[in-house]
Formats: C-alpha cells, sequence, structure tokens
C-alpha cells in the first residue's frame, strides 16, 4: 500500500488548489444569467442581460443597444427591457417557444367600494348592475372598465389625455398626446398639444398659429425630432447609427404635399419608406404632418391639471378656453356635427398607460344625481362623502408550455414551466422569472442560466481528474514495503 508522505500531501494540496481557482475562473468567464421574453406563439433563440464586466467568453454580443441585437420580436422584449440601455446577448443553442395556452387562467377579481362620511364608514363588494343605499347615499355601480391615462413617473414626459366624443353617434374615443403631437379623431377635424413655458407662450402661440404649416420629424432617443420646412436632402443620424434623410415629396393632383419619401441607411443597407399622414403612436419612427385639418383645436399647457384650447375653422380662430380637468368643451363643427372634448389628464412628468397594456380597473358610479369614475386605489370625495375603490383578484399559478427547437433535431422538445419549477437543456437552465399571466397575451419572462458542463461532459472531467489523482499517488507516494520483512538476512526468532 502507498504510504501518505509530505511530498504527496503537498502535491495532493497544490493539485486541488489549482484545479479549484482555474475551475474558477472558467466558470466566472463563462458565467451567463439572462432572459428571454415571450407572447404566446413567438419564438426567440437570444437572451439578453444588462451589460457588465462578468462572464467575458459568455457572449457573442456585447454593449448592444436593444433594436440591434437582433431579436425576433423587440417590440415584445421592450416590455421588460429599456430601449435606452445598453445589453450583452448570447445565442442559446436551441430556439425557444412558448404554446398558446390550451385552458386560459381564470382570474377571481373582487371590486370593493368604501364609503365614509364623518366617522362613519362602510365597506360593500360591489358588481356591475348593482344598486346599493349607503350612508343615506344612492349609488348605482354603471360599469367596471380597464382604465387608460397617465401614470406619474419622474423620469416621464409632459403628457396630456383628452376624451373626443360625437353626441350623433354617442361615441368617443381617449386620446394620448405627448409633446408636438397632432391627432386626427375624424375626418376634417385635428387636435394639437404643446407644453409651453408660461400663459404668455401659450397665448403668443395661438396669435401667431399658422394651420398650414407642414413639418416632419423622427423619433430618436425617445423624444421626436422635428423639422419644420420639407427640404429634400434634411435629416440626421441617430444614435444607434441610422440616418435619416427625406429626399422626395409625395404631390395630389391639385399640388398639394400629401406624403414624403424618406431615405433610411443603416450599415450595408438601404431602404426607402413613403410615409403619408401620420397618427402619432409610440412603435412610430418617422412622422409628417401635412398642416391641420379645416377644423383643427390647438391646445398648449403650461401647468398640470389645464389646458388653454383654441378653436380653429378654416384657419380662423373662433373661441379660446382654459379647460380644466374633468371639464369639457362642445364644439360645432363645419359639417354641423357636434363634439364634445373632455379633458382627463394633464401631468408634467408621466408615462401613458392605454387600455391594453393597463393592469388597472375603472369603476364607474352613478352617486344620487352626480355620475364619477374612480380608478383602483384612487379615493376622492363627492359632496359630504368620500368614495374609495380597491380591486383584487386571485390568479392561480400558471403552466406555461415550452418548446425547444435545436437546429440538428427534427422533433421539438417540449416541457413545462411553472412556479418554482426548473428544467434543463444541455447546459442551460430555465425558469420563470415573473408570472403576469392573468388570462391575457402579456409577455413571460424566462430566465436562462448557463450550467458547468452536461452531465456527459462533467462525467468526463471527473473521469480526467480521477487520472490526475492516481498519476500524482503514483509519482509522490511511497510504494517501499516494512523493511523488516523486506531484508534477506533477518531472522525470525522463535519462541
Amino acid at each position: 500500500m502507498p504510504r501518505l508522505t509530505t511530498k504527496l500531501f503537498f502535491a495532493l494540496l497544490y493539485l486541488g488548489i489549482l484545479l479549484f481557482v482555474s475551475g474558477r475562473i472558467m466558470h466566472q468567464m463563462g458565467k451567463f444569467t439572462g432572459y428571454v421574453v415571450l407572447k404566446p406563439g413567438q419564438a426567440e433563440k437570444w437572451a439578453l442581460r444588462e451589460s457588465t464586466k462578468e462572464g467575458i467568453m459568455a457572449t457573442a454580443l456585447r454593449n448592444m443597444p436593444l433594436d440591434i441585437v437582433g431579436l425576433n420580436h423587440t417590440s415584445t422584449a421592450s416590455q421588460f427591457f429599456d430601449r435606452q440601455k445598453q445589453y450583452d446577448a448570447v445565442q442559446l443553442p436551441f430556439s425557444l417557444s412558448l404554446e398558446f395556452p390550451q385552458n386560459p387562467v381564470q382570474v377571481k377579481e373582487k371590486h370593493r367600494l368604501h364609503i365614509s362620511r364623518g366617522e362613519e364608514k362602510s365597506v360593500r363588494t360591489v358588481q356591475p348592475g348593482l344598486h346599493l343605499e349607503s350612508l343615506g347615499a344612492s349609488i348605482d355601480v354603471l360599469t367596471v372598465n380597464p382604465w387608460s391615462g397617465l401614470v406619474r413617473e419622474e423620469r416621464g414626459k409632459p403628457g396630456l389625455v383628452m376624451t373626443v366624443g360625437d353626441r350623433q353617434n354617442e361615441s368617443s374615443h381617449k386620446l394620448f398626446f405627448e409633446e408636438g403631437f397632432c391627432l386626427r379623431p375624424r375626418d376634417g377635424f385635428s387636435i394639437q398639444w404643446h407644453w409651453v413655458a408660461d400663459e404668455e407662450e401659450a397665448r403668443l402661440a395661438v396669435e401667431h398659429f399658422d394651420s398650414g404649416k407642414k413639418r416632419w420629424g423622427i423619433r430618436e432617443a425617445g423624444r421626436i425630432h422635428w423639422f419644420e420646412s420639407l427640404t429634400p436632402g434634411d435629416g440626421l443620424i441617430a444614435s444607434d447609427g441610422k440616418e435619416y434623410t427625406l429626399i422626395d415629396l409625395q404631390e395630389s393632383d391639385n399640388s398639394a404635399v400629401i406624403g414624403i419619401a424618406v431615405e433610411i441607411k443603416d450599415k450595408n443597407r438601404s431602404q426607402r419608406s413613403v410615409i403619408t399622414a401620420s397618427e402619432q403612436d409610440s412603435d412610430q419612427e418617422i412622422f409628417f404632418e401635412p398642416g391641420m385639418e379645416e377644423n383643427h383645436l390647438l391646445c398648449l399647457s403650461w401647468r398640470e391639471g389645464s389646458a388653454l384650447c383654441a378653436f380653429f375653422d378654416h384657419g380662423s380662430l373662433m373661441r379660446t378656453e382654459i379647460l380644466e380637468e374633468e371639464k369639457s368643451l362642445e364644439l360645432t363643427l363645419s359639417d354641423e356635427t357636434d363634439i364634445l372634448c373632455t379633458l382627463s389628464q394633464v401631468i408634467e412628468k408621466s408615462i401613458p398607460v392605454p387600455t391594453e397594456e393597463s393592469p388597472l380597473k375603472e369603476l364607474v358610479l352613478q352617486v344620487d344625481e352626480e355620475k364619477i369614475a374612480l380608478r383602483s386605489g384612487e379615493s376622492r370625495p363627492l359632496k359630504d362623502l368620500r368614495l374609495t375603490y380597491s380591486y383584487s383578484k386571485t390568479i392561480p399559478p400558471a403552466r406555461h408550455r415550452l418548446q425547444a427547437v435545436f437546429q440538428d433535431e427534427e422533433k421539438a422538445r417540449s416541457f413545462i414551466l411553472g412556479g418554482t419549477r426548473k428544467v434543463r437543456i444541455e447546459s442551460w437552465k430555465l425558469s420563470l422569472n415573473s408570472d403576469p399571466s392573468d388570462g391575457t397575451l402579456l409577455p413571460v419572462v424566462i430566465r436562462v442560466e448557463r450550467m458547468l458542463g452536461t452531465p456527459s461532459q462533467l462525467a468526463g472531467l471527473s473521469i480526467c481528474f480521477l487520472g490526475i489523482i492516481g498519476l500524482t499517488i503514483f509519482r509522490f507516494a511511497d510504494w517501499r514495503q516494512d523493511r523488516k520483512d523486506d531484508h534477506p538476512y533477518t531472522e525470525n526468532k522463535l519462541d
């Protein structure tokens, strides 16, 4: 048997330290934990994380903007990743896809109305169509709808929300405005909004307003660069490297400009895009305003909660009025249509929450003779009452079925993620980062983590490690037997 000598002890200690340190270094260099964002029916092969100095061997792309990575569904990813930040990206050895749910998740909702008058308080569970008498008030619950509007955010931008209703058709549209936006809720009628420094600047803008002014713009780094003239050759180079150049004007039979042609250069690619009158939205890149409609409402704000509204008919100023939140402006258009414009919100630093993305609810009540709408979590006074609306929902743990498709395999690997369950595919461990599923098609965020090799690789490393230990023992161990047993002249003494 080999004997443990000092040389063997230090050799094994040195070997252990060497293997531990080298393994640790290789692990840190190859370490990667990122995220894949999917909606049902979508597939993705890139995992992203915020740029870091860790795992210098782990990523194929480093310090890249979200739009440059080459994701299959950038708009979906932008609901989890910030477009203004830089990311490291690694291409997975498989394409990950999210299947449509077979059985939609059943969400249990609870709506509560808190009513108080002085020291008296009452809490009632409500639903649409319910009539209740509480603390001397007659309350009818009219509807519960998804809430949309502006949410105050320190890093946000000025925003305005206005509801435009057509009295003849009894229809209405909620419009979201950012600085400079011009929207057309119906033919022959346009609305434009600006955030200005003070009331003096607002009234000067009304006085010098030109309804026939044409302009075009480019969204870049979260804001719109406007060009106040249609001069071919104008343009800019955006922070992501794209170059935009106005190259042509599209004219109608009477020589009116109805569109523009813009050349977009991105690295070695070039494309020509034709843009007509723009309805601004959050995903649009290029805008064109061919001038205002024959009926135009110019709105200007310099403080929260109000706007100076000026109504123009064929370029002539018809009326001006400072409109406060929840107040309405009645207008009669050239075609005798009656329009009701209600100012909902004006917030200097805000982000818009459209209906399709809103997790909030709105409870509409008829209290005695007055109608009131409450956002979930909102508390408002009404005469001598105070009404507070609270909304909660119970969501059972969701189970998402995914597929991993390898390029060299015909059959996809199907598996289920839910709760704290983790699945390992090759050297990647997958789990749910968050579970927003409430029966809608909100994106699912999947956490992917690179592991220390596949089982076969680990088995090979283990065999190699055992072989190295064996060679070390063979080299440094003392293999000599006891001298007393081995010496030829040793005499055996018998008692």
